[in-house]
């Protein structure tokens, strides 16, 4: 193995180094695609301070949506977590409804 002929502090597998180095590449032909120039609504391609602000405003955009939902998951569990204490110092004919 490579890591053994190159003295790796860590032992990891060829494949691992391979599938890290695809996974990588892949993340930059996502990012390269997204900003190359698209057409304006005039049919110009755009500037590169319009393809700047395309960027940033889909970053914006996708860090909101990402906040969004880790606050829906943190209100849901922390939601849920409070029933269960609630219901533990309740009598159990009040959280049974009688």
């Amino acid at each position: 193995m490579r890591c053994d002929e190159e003295a790796w502090p860590i032992r990891k597998k060829d494949n691992y180094t391979e599938e890290i180095l695809q996974q990588r590449y892949k993340r930059l032909r996502t990012l390269w695609r997204n900003a190359r120039p698209r057409l304006t609504a005039e049919g110009l391609p755009e500037t590169p301070n319009e393809i700047e602000a395309r960027l940033v405003e889909r970053k914006e955009k996708l860090g909101k949506e990402s906040r969004q939902a880790t606050r829906r998951r943190n209100v849901r569990i922390l939601s849920s977590a409070w029933i269960s204490l609630l219901k533990s110092y309740l009598p159990r004919n009040i959280v049974a409804g009688k």
